[in-house]
């Protein structure tokens, strides 16, 4: 069963390896799923695929 600091530390490694990416993940507790509440990145940023790079890795973080 996840712990809520195993998904702290996750959600952390995700923002450290995506900085210029904005992930709000929520999880209200070990029976409920991970909701992927919003994905951003500033205007001048877009179009360089970074959302979608931080989007496969927590797609990959979901399966694991």
């Amino acid at each position: 069963m996840p712990s809520f600091d195993r998904f702290r530390r996750d959600v952390t490694r995700l923002q450290v390896a995506h900085p210029d990416v904005e992930l709000h993940l929520v999880w209200t507790g070990p029976d409920a799923p991970v909701t992927l509440d919003l994905i951003r990145t500033m205007p001048v940023l877009r179009g360089y695929g970074l959302a979608g790079a931080a989007l496969r890795d927590v797609i990959v973080r979901a399966d694991a």
